[in-house]
């Protein structure tokens, strides 16, 4: 996998190479600090995010990293997505397809891939989409006796619905969502989480945020079943050609 991840960002950065008329280059990095019912006490994660936009397509690939977790491992996940934009009357849409791989442990790996819809208004935004999971065992965790090596969930529900205080045209904005997907994370639909977001531009080409994340463990009703919380912050920069 560490090296199929290398074979993608190198493609991605020949790709950025090739096409320098019209595009658009953007990186995205951050840093997660939380606990949960599991984690034993404060996780921290890094990841990194490259975005790649040209004419109406846009590639996207990023990886995540673990500097304080229970578990041995340091890389954690990657995800690519690829999508184009196009119009239904005077809307315009975001396709998009996806792939995640998560390296849960050293006995089993997750992966999700899916196909979502964008649209985006003024001061809303809504995501559709189905995602299809699988649970892996990896070859030396398996055992000949048992019956399958894999476990899938298929037709899993994916939605995002984000309130903006402010229209995308302002320095600063502050939003609020409801959505089971975040990067390199999937959840089943009945296990959303809660996000508010603050963000502004620091100059013309870099925008800083914050993040609060309430998660959920299997149940719409938030105050009684309580998950994880976490704080995220990042830097988004924009470099101009």
């Amino acid at each position: 996998m560490q090296n199929t991840v290398k074979v993608l960002y190198l493609i991605f950065l020949m790709m950025a190479c090739s096409y320098p008329a019209n595009s658009q280059v953007e990186m995205d990095y951050l840093l997660d600090l939380g606990q949960t019912n599991v984690s034993q006490g404060l996780y921290i994660s890094t990841a990194l995010v490259g975005a790649y936009s040209f004419d109406k397509y846009t590639l996207k690939a990023g990886a995540q990293f673990q500097l304080i977790h229970p578990s041995s491992r340091v890389f954690s996940a990657a995800e690519f997505v690829a999508g184009r934009c196009f119009c239904v009357g005077k809307q315009t849409l975001e396709a998009e397809a996806f792939y995640l791989y998560r390296n849960f442990s050293s006995l089993m790996f997750i992966s999700n891939w899916g196909l979502a819809v964008v649209m985006r208004k003024r001061h809303w935004r809504f995501d559709l989409g189905q995602d299809f999971k699988s649970y892996r065992v990896r070859e030396k965790a398996w055992s000949n006796e048992a019956e399958g090596r894999v476990l899938r969930e298929n037709f899993n529900l994916v939605y995002r619905i984000s309130y903006f205080l402010n229209s995308s045209e302002k320095p600063w904005n502050i939003s609020l969502s409801l959505t089971n997907r975040d990067y390199f994370l999937i959840n089943q639909e009945t296990n959303p989480m809660l996000s508010l977001r603050a963000e502004s531009f620091v100059s013309s080409t870099m925008k800083l945020y914050l993040e609060n994340w309430y998660k959920t463990a299997g149940s719409l009703n938030m105050s009684a079943h309580r998950f994880g919380y976490f704080v995220r912050t990042g830097l988004i920069w924009t470099p101009a050609f």
